[in-house]
C-alpha cells in the first residue's frame, strides 16, 4: 500500500481551504487514511499530521481537537484535568500532551488546543458548561474557526451541540454532575453542566442531512486524501445554516421525530 506524503496532505489541505493563521478544529480517524511516507512508529504518524497541520496554518494558527472524557458520565470515573486522558483519539491524546498545549476545565466536553489561540479558546477561567455560551464552542464561532475532519466526514462534528443548545431544541435539556473533579491536586467544588438528549425517547442523531445541504450550499468542501478524504467547514456557516434549518423543524438534526416527548412532562 503506497503511503501519502507531505505534498500530498499539503494538497488535500489547500484544496479545503486550510490557510495560514487559521484555527481549526480536527476530527479523525488516521486510519482510514492509511500509512504515512517514512513512518516508522505511531508517534512519527502522530507528528506528521501535527506539524502538517501547524506548517498549513502558521505560528498565528491555532490547532484545538476534543479532549473528552465520556468515562467520567458513563461510569462516574473522576476526572483530573492535567492527567486524565483525553478518549477521542489518538491525534487528540497526542495534541493535549504537547507542550505549551491548553486544555479548557470541563470534566466531560474538554477540549484542547495549541497555537497562537489556545489560551482564548480553553480559558484562562472554568467555563461550567459544556457547550454554552463562553465554552470553547462558542469561541469556535467567534474567532470564526474552520472545521477539519480528516478521515471522517462532517457527521463527525461535536461543533452541532451547540448549535442544539444556543437554538434550544426540545429534545435536549442540561444536566449537572457530582463525580469528583480534581485540579492541582485539589478536589473542584465547581458545578459543571451540559447539555444531553433524552434517553429512551427515540432520540437518533443523523447529520447527513446538515452535510448534504453544507456541500449543495458551496459551505464545504473535500478532498482526497490517501484511502479517505479530508473536509472542511466555517463553524460560523454550520452555526447559522443550522439555526436556520431548527427555525423551520426543530428535529432538523435528528433520524426522525422522537417517540416520545418527554420534555412535555
Amino acid at each position: 500500500m503506497r503511503a501519502i506524503t507531505k505534498t500530498e496532505i499539503k494538497t488535500a489541505l489547500d484544496e479545503v481551504g486550510i490557510t495560514n493563521g487559521q484555527t481549526i478544529m480536527v476530527h479523525s480517524d488516521l486510519t482510514r487514511i492509511g500509512w504515512v511516507d517514512n513512518a516508522k512508529s505511531r508517534v512519527d504518524i502522530l507528528e506528521f499530521y501535527f506539524k502538517s497541520i501547524m506548517n498549513q496554518i502558521g505560528p498565528e494558527g491555532t490547532v484545538v481537537v476534543l479532549s473528552c472524557t465520556e468515562s467520567f458520565a458513563r461510569d462516574g470515573v473522576a476526572f483530573c484535568y492535567e492527567e486524565s486522558p483525553s478518549e477521542q483519539g489518538v491525534l487528540s491524546e497526542f495534541i493535549r500532551t504537547k507542550d505549551h498545549s491548553v486544555r479548557s476545565m470541563h470534566p466531560l466536553f474538554s477540549v484542547a488546543a495549541y497555537g497562537a489561540k489556545a489560551a482564548l479558546i480553553c480559558g484562562s477561567e472554568i467555563c461550567k458548561t459544556g457547550f454554552g455560551y463562553g465554552s470553547p464552542f462558542r469561541k469556535l464561532y467567534e474567532t470564526d474557526a474552520k472545521i477539519l475532519c480528516i478521515g471522517v466526514d462532517l457527521l463527525s462534528m461535536t461543533f452541532i451541540h451547540h448549535v442544539e443548545q444556543m437554538y434550544g431544541v426540545p429534545y435536549g435539556y442540561t444536566k449537572e454532575w457530582d463525580n469528583q473533579v480534581l485540579r492541582c491536586g485539589k478536589i473542584s467544588k465547581e458545578p459543571f453542566f451540559a447539555f444531553v438528549r433524552y434517553l429512551n425517547a427515540g432520540i437518533d442523531y443523523n447529520f447527513s442531512k446538515m452535510q448534504n445541504l453544507l456541500l449543495r450550499r458551496g459551505l464545504a468542501k473535500k478532498a482526497p486524501l490517501g484511502l479517505g478524504s479530508v473536509w472542511a467547514v466555517s463553524a460560523r456557516d454550520v452555526f447559522d445554516l443550522g439555526i436556520e434549518q431548527l427555525k423551520k423543524d426543530p428535529f432538523f438534526f435528528l433520524d426522525q421525530t422522537p417517540n416520545s416527548q418527554p420534555w412535555k412532562k
